[in-house]
């Protein structure tokens, strides 16, 4: 990741956003979901904001809207406790735990400014996919331990900006990872109506309770001892060290490949069902068994609360043998200011 080509990006501010009171020490336990994807490489998201002409001004984007996102991503934080801290796996430890020391850690969060075309970086038509790479935050990860998140806010002069979050596989599902971002836009607003400390809803708050998850048959140990001999196996090229926690090397493939926005609405969803339910039903039996095997990745598409979004996708197009098309998908939001859908 690091080999990607951030030129047009200029780096304001680099810090660690921490909870805002937060003074114990807490460990947060893995379970075997979390541990089958302990080295795989971060999940990463974009989503776009586009700011009308009377916030899109540089001094008002650094001087209001960025303390803003900073202190409403801290109150966050202190609902999500464990994302502010890291995954680490001391010695005398069986697995690897989430631990958050306050003297520490805290979240890596970038402040930067970017000279691209905002309108290039979120047009619908083909372009290359490697555009939007460069407004991806790196996720650290060493052999000793791993970040858990990390956020990139990139600034588009006069236009708007984009928030980049990458997540660790291994700590944050989808629906994790949405919840944590809807969270942040909730107190982000409730932080511009009032100077008090707002609340957060519950629906919002997260459980953390690993107890609930019962592993009988032992299947965190059997993922954590057998680390070593999956790395061997798919991996030969890395060391054999069962308690690293480097995330393994991951290189995406933009070559050949671009992104483009399609808009797909219910009517049409139902229109591409109704396509494949005909093509099925007149297939015979024979027939489907006589040839190879047909993989198809669908992407569900969902509305986030009561806001309307279009999701760019980068798309590479591979024509196999078996004349089965297959698209590989990187998903990019964007989003409507939710954030700051108040007047200043």
């Amino acid at each position: 990741m690091d080999s990607i080509d951030k030129s047009n990006i200029k780096i304001h501010e680099h810090i660690k956003v921490t909870p805002p009171s937060s003074t114990q020490k807490t460990t947060t336990p893995l379970t075997y979901f979390d541990i089958f994807w302990l080295r795989f490489h971060p999940v990463e998201r974009v989503f776009f904001y586009t700011l009308p002409n009377s916030h899109s001004h540089t001094s008002f984007f650094f001087q209001k809207l960025v303390p803003i996102l900073k202190s409403s991503f801290s109150l966050t934080l202190q609902h999500f406790l464990p994302l502010a801290g890291k995954i680490v796996w001391p010695s005398d430890s069986p697995q690897p735990f989430i631990q958050f020391n306050p003297n520490d850690d805290g979240v890596s969060f970038i402040i930067a400014e970017s000279d691209l075309d905002f309108n290039h970086a979120i047009e619908k038509s083909p372009h290359e996919a490697s555009l939007s790479r460069s407004f991806i935050p790196h996720l650290e990860s060493t052999d000793s331990f791993a970040s858990i998140i990390s956020i990139q806010i990139t600034f588009f002069p006069e236009s708007g900006f984009s928030i980049g979050i990458s997540t660790h596989h291994a700590i944050l599902d989808g629906k994790s990872s949405i919840m944590f971002i809807k969270a942040w836009a909730y107190l982000c607003n409730k932080t511009i109506e009032t100077e008090e400390p707002p609340t957060l809803l519950r629906e919002l708050q997260p459980l953390f309770d690993r107890n609930i998850v019962k592993d009988l048959d032992e299947l965190g140990d059997k993922f954590t001892n057998n680390w070593r001999e999956f790395i061997t196996n798919m991996f030969p090229n890395e060391k054999g060290n069962e308690r690293c926690l480097k995330i393994l090397a991951f290189e995406p493939n933009l070559e050949d490949s671009l992104r483009a926005t399609f808009k797909l609405t219910r009517e049409d969803l139902n229109k591409i069902k109704q396509m494949v339910l005909t093509k099925w039903e007149l297939l015979d039996t024979n027939e489907l068994n006589s040839k190879p095997p047909c993989y198809t990745l669908f992407l569900d598409l969902k509305i986030l609360g009561p806001i309307s979004f279009q999701t760019l996708s980068i798309i590479k197009f591979q024509l196999h043998s078996s004349n089965c098309l297959c698209l590989a998908v990187f998903s990019i939001t964007i989003l409507p200011m939710f954030f700051l859908h108040k007047t200043f």
